[in-house]
């Protein structure tokens, strides 16, 4: 695994309001079996408690969160597609649906970018159009 930087960018749009964020923080990058794994840990810079993410990255345009720490997960992004997953936090247990729009990878073995626009469904309630892009660099 190699050392890099990872910057996260994101855009929520829910109720006709739009948050943004932005953080980076040091992470790792391998590949494996034609696939890209990025990982990195996220909490204090995001006010939640402790989370590890990684990111597996199928170059052929799936992309796959798993979050496991403060909030437990597994999002996948795929376009035109929808998934469904459990959201595990410490205030219980949320049934999340992802449809991916667009899923665009530009990925080498020194880094590269995720863009990803997709909806978020929580427990068919709480609907919202999100964008996050992620960029990776030695």
């Amino acid at each position: 695994m190699k050392k890099v930087y990872v910057e996260i960018k994101g855009k929520v749009t829910s109720g006709g309001e739009t948050d943004s964020l932005s953080y980076s923080t040091e992470g790792r990058l391998c590949k494996k079996s034609g696939k890209y794994y990025i990982q990195y840990s996220e909490g204090l810079m995001t006010g939640g408690g402790e989370c590890h993410t990684t990111i597996k990255v199928n170059p052929a345009g799936v992309i796959t969160m798993l979050r496991s720490g403060a909030a437990n997960t597994q999002m996948i992004f795929e376009a035109g597609r929808s998934h469904i997953s459990c959201y595990e936090t410490e205030c219980g247990n949320l049934t999340v649906n992802v449809t991916a729009g667009e899923v665009n990878i530009d990925m080498d073995d020194n880094g590269g970018s995720l863009d990803i626009d997709y909806n978020l469904s929580i427990n068919n309630l709480q609907n919202s159009r999100n964008h996050v892009n992620v960029r990776v660099r030695s």
